[in-house]
């Protein structure tokens, strides 16, 4: 990163790190969510915490992170703002990482119909998964963790790409579901401690990281490479590969 003034950093070339302009460096940055009574579909209120700042926000059915310092964007600087919707704000999204071949998936759906605000590989999302649902996926070439929100059916969708470049972790602690691109933004819930998980000890000392699922801190989990996770409306949680180096 270039250094700028003071602790600002210019994130170029990353979207893991925010566009403008960067907290210090020893603030938790990126996104976190949560599902209050993950079990009971009338309670499930969204809510957007800032970690920085410590407010919440409630918006319609996604989660996560709001920064008064710039939402997450690398294309398209002007209107790529993070989260966006459809324009019904029926499905919703968060994305860190690069859908390579945006501009190709952007021209087909354009015929199929779709309008687009902006030009960003983020809103391609959103109108691939109206148009081939979570089979989308199969389409995107590049780098990615997803959160989707889908309001229709009262859904949400995580989502971590081929190999796992962009990571993607979560915890579900008494009943809620909380999740982010860095473990340390999950340690700022309360509802999480950060507790060694002496099960991951052994793999730390022999190969330097635990394997997905598995993390150093008691209850946090990763997101495997290639997988899925989808909640619905029931609180259901299932979790299934979406692609695999076999296939």
């Amino acid at each position: 990163h270039e250094r700028l003034k003071g602790d600002v950093r210019s994130p170029l070339r990353h979207r893991d790190r925010l566009a403008l302009p960067m907290p210090p460096r020893d603030q938790a940055r990126g996104e976190i969510g949560g599902a209050e009574g993950a079990g009971d579909p009338q309670a499930h209120t969204p809510y957007a915490i800032d970690v920085n700042a410590g407010w919440r926000l409630p918006f319609t059915g996604l989660l996560c992170k709001q920064p008064p310092y710039g939402g997450i964007r690398v294309i398209d600087i002007a209107t790529g703002q993070q989260p966006q919707f459809n324009a019904e704000r029926s499905v919703g999204i968060v994305f860190n990482g690069e859908i390579y071949n945006y501009q190709a998936l952007m021209a087909e759906l354009k015929g199929l119909g779709y309008a687009f605000r902006t030009k960003s590989d983020t809103e391609v999302i959103i109108h691939a998964y109206e148009q081939w649902g979570i089979d989308c996926l199969e389409k995107f070439r590049g780098m990615f963790a997803i959160a989707l929100w889908d309001g229709r059916a009262r859904e949400l969708w995580l989502v971590r790409d081929r190999i796992g470049i962009k990571p993607l972790y979560y915890a579900n602690p008494d009943g809620r579901f909380i999740w982010g691109s860095e473990i340390k933004v999950l340690l700022q819930h309360p509802a999480i401690t950060a507790k060694l998980n002496a099960q991951a000890l052994p793999h730390y000392l022999t190969i330097m990281m635990p394997p997905a699922p598995t993390t150093m801190f008691e209850g946090v989990q990763k997101l495997e490479a290639g997988h899925t996770l989808r909640i619905t409306r029931d609180g259901t949680i299932t979790k299934r590969p979406w692609w695999s180096l076999l296939d």
